[in-house]
Parts: structure tokens; sequence; C-alpha cells
């Protein structure tokens, strides 16, 4: 049975999506922003205080570990809305189906009956 892409698509939350997205790509960007410029910044002189360089670092982590998590958040969230309506589709589709059959039974009982009359 091939999928019903067309009722698939048009039960996706487009306008929930689309609200959301420039928030997830907003923080990705930022995300692959940071790590762009580090990768291209030179290599720093050896610091005069390693310890605080070490902090900054870490605080620096701590940050983009932050970021990461509300991407990964938003993400999931807009993840778990589309599997809810896949599953809600589904389900229609089996009523659907059973209802189809049922009614092939009754064409198919009417038919029979006409044709042994």
């Amino acid at each position: 049975m091939p999928i019903p892409w067309g009722s698939i698509a048009a039960a996706i939350p487009w306008s929930e999506v689309i609200r959301r997205a420039p928030d997830v790509l907003r923080g990705a960007k930022d995300a692959w922003g940071k790590l762009s410029r580090e990768d291209r910044s030179p290599i720093p002189a050896p610091p005069a205080d390693p310890l605080a360089t070490l902090q900054a670092r870490c605080d620096d982590l701590e940050t983009r570990l932050q970021q990461s998590h509300e991407v990964i958040a938003q993400l999931a969230e807009q993840q778990a809305g589309l599997i809810a309506e896949v599953a809600r589709i589904q389900k229609w589709n089996r009523w659907l189906t059973a209802a189809a059959i049922g009614m092939g039974g009754v064409l198919a009982t009417m038919l029979i009956g006409s044709v042994a009359s």
C-alpha cells in the first residue's frame, strides 16, 4: 500500500514548524559561527595565567553546551510534534481502510444480490 504523503504533509502543523524554524536556525548558526571563528583564529601566545585561561575556556564550553542543548531541545520538540501527527494520520488511515473494506463488502453484497435475482 503506498504511503499517502499528501495527507501526511497536510496534517503536519506547518505554522508551528515555520514559527520555530528561525529560533532553531539562529541557534544553529550561532553555534556553528562560534566553532568556525575559533577554527580560523591564530594560535595564541602562551598565556600568562594558565588557570585563568582554562577557566575562560571552561566557561566558553559551558555556554556552547547550553546553546547546543537549547537547539537540540527545540528539534526534539518539533520531532515529537511530527511523530504525534504521523501517529494520528496512521490511526485515521486505519479507520478509513476499515471503512473502505466495509463499503466494498456492502457493494459486493449488493452486486451479488442483484445478479442472483
